[in-house]
């Protein structure tokens, strides 16, 4: 499972400590791919992806959403943000699944259900 996080920090590396530990995600063998930067996001689009992960907030979040929808039409997009006032948007722009900060097992058993992985 191709798998390409875009967002900074400790969240990409929470988000995937969580998807190694959580049952739905662990036994699944998992290749990542992270950038914080927009131009090396749309760079790593070009490739196939499995799920695409968008941990950015605001505007920036949803021009990262915009652009995986573009570029990958078929691929999962989840997005993750601190600002609920996306999630209309989200659901606008088709994503698959959108959560608030921070990511939780409860979203990732929420994501494994919508995408038919458990």
């Amino acid at each position: 499972m191709n798998i390409l996080v875009f967002g900074s920090g400790n969240e990409v590396s929470e988000l995937i400590d969580l998807m190694n530990s959580h049952e739905n995600y662990i036994f699944r063998k998992k290749s990542y791919t992270y950038t914080s930067d927009y131009d090396e996001l749309l760079k790593l689009l070009k490739a196939p992806q499995d799920i695409i992960f968008v941990l950015e907030n605001g505007a920036k979040g949803m021009e990262s959403v915009i652009a995986s929808r573009d570029m990958c039409p078929k691929t999962p997009v989840i997005w993750f943000s601190n600002d609920m006032h996306f999630g209309a948007q989200s659901y606008r722009l088709g994503t698959d699944y959108f959560g608030i900060k921070p990511v939780t097992n409860e979203h990732l058993a929420l994501v494994a259900k919508k995408l038919r992985l458990c």
